[in-house]
């Protein structure tokens, strides 16, 4: 689940503990979730009410275009997502 991406000078949970706490933080309200949760849709998460802040950057809405049209073109062309590390 965290993969690569856990701090390294912090213990990283397991995948279905760390699935837990997203879990309970959603239900809460303290992050929003987006994504099915599929391969090719990963769940993704972010603290509740930044989106807000977020957009206020000029390139929010340009980085979520693209990230939006990029995995529409890796759907039609059968490329797996997320992409290959190193790849495309």
């Amino acid at each position: 689940m965290a993969g690569t991406l856990w701090p390294p000078d912090f213990p990283k949970p397991a995948d279905v503990t760390l699935g837990r706490w997203l879990d309970r933080a959603r239900d809460l309200g303290q992050v929003v979730q987006q994504g099915t949760g599929k391969k090719s849709d990963p769940f993704r998460y972010a603290l509740a009410g930044k989106e807000e802040e977020w957009k206020k950057d000029p390139l929010y809405e340009f980085n979520r275009k693209f990230e939006e049209d990029r995995r529409k073109i890796y759907a039609e062309v059968g490329l797996p997502w997320p992409p290959v590390e190193g790849k495309f």
